[in-house]
């Protein structure tokens, strides 16, 4: 579900990897992982992004009470980790982008 990157710059062979550990960063730190990844360049797209995802959270939230009591519990589970997963997979998503378009790298999925 994950994919795992390798990023490569053909010219200075400097690399680095984008694996499943790094969902989990990029999903609770969000534009501060991508401002470590990528820089400043892609910060202003990942802070939309997470004020989205805030956004979402909150409509879950506030919209829960139209779910009947039994279910509640199970929608709020799962609605929070749909959101963390969108977030996560887009936040790396921004990341390999920039490196593939701006940089020129290689990547490569493994």
């Amino acid at each position: 579900m994950f994919k795992t990157y390798r990023l490569k710059n053909m010219v200075t062979d400097e690399e680095f990897h984008i694996g499943k550990w790094s969902y989990l960063w990029a999903c609770m730190s969000g534009p501060f992982y991508v401002a470590f990844k990528a820089g400043p360049g892609c910060i202003a797209r990942a802070v939309l992004l997470s004020l989205a995802c805030s956004g979402m959270l909150f409509i879950l939230l506030v919209n829960l009470n139209r779910v009947p009591q039994s279910l509640q519990a199970i929608a709020l589970i799962f609605g929070i980790l749909a959101v963390l997963l969108v977030h996560s997979t887009q936040t790396i998503s921004f990341i390999v982008k920039y490196y593939r378009k701006q940089r020129r790298w290689s990547v490569k999925v493994t």
